[in-house]
């Protein structure tokens, strides 16, 4: 896969517009944009590293943070700006499906499987809650930290232990090679 291809891939994904317009329908071309420029920047040996390791879920906490942080470039520029208040929409979310279904689909599954893991397997409630409270919420690893007890090293390393657990289950269905 080449660098072009990548960034073409990007940029026209149904998953990563979905997954935008979620957060801030108002705003999907921007973060989209954003995102492809970002990856534009960066050397191609890491935009080749993040496509092997799953480029969707990378894209996805990329976009989310765009969207939610408000230390983010973007959000200052474009989202602290905006007349919209973005929490309406990144609730929404939660009680109506997304316009892109294979998102809303995406973010469903993980939560299903997450939920039976740390049902089946002691101590996993922990990823269950960890993945509740830093992916579908607005809270920074600090924030989460901060409101658990949990120092932010934990919550680093159990969010990496989230993602690759994620990321070893649903590669070979989202994963676009």
């Amino acid at each position: 896969m080449t660098r072009n291809e990548i960034l073409t891939e990007v940029y026209n994904s149904e998953l990563f517009r979905g997954f935008a317009a979620s957060y801030h329908p108002t705003l999907t071309d921007e973060i989209i944009s954003e995102l492809v420029t970002r990856y534009a920047e960066m050397s191609e040996d890491k935009l080749l590293t993040i496509y092997d390791n799953n480029i969707n879920y990378y894209s996805l906490r990329v976009i989310r943070n765009m969207s939610i942080n408000r230390y983010d470039s973007f959000y200052k520029e474009y989202v602290a700006s905006s007349t919209v208040e973005l929490q309406d929409y990144h609730y929404e979310i939660e009680d109506e499906p997304s316009k892109d279904i294979e998102a809303h689909n995406f973010l469903k599954d993980i939560k299903k499987f997450l939920s039976k893991r740390s049902k089946n397997i002691k101590g996993e409630w922990a990823n269950e809650k960890l993945f509740d409270l830093y992916f579908m919420t607005e809270d920074t690893m600090r924030d989460v930290s901060r409101d658990t007890g949990i120092t932010l090293s934990s919550v680093h390393y159990k969010s990496k232990n989230i993602q690759n657990i994620i990321k070893t289950k649903f590669d070979e269905r989202y994963n676009r090679k």
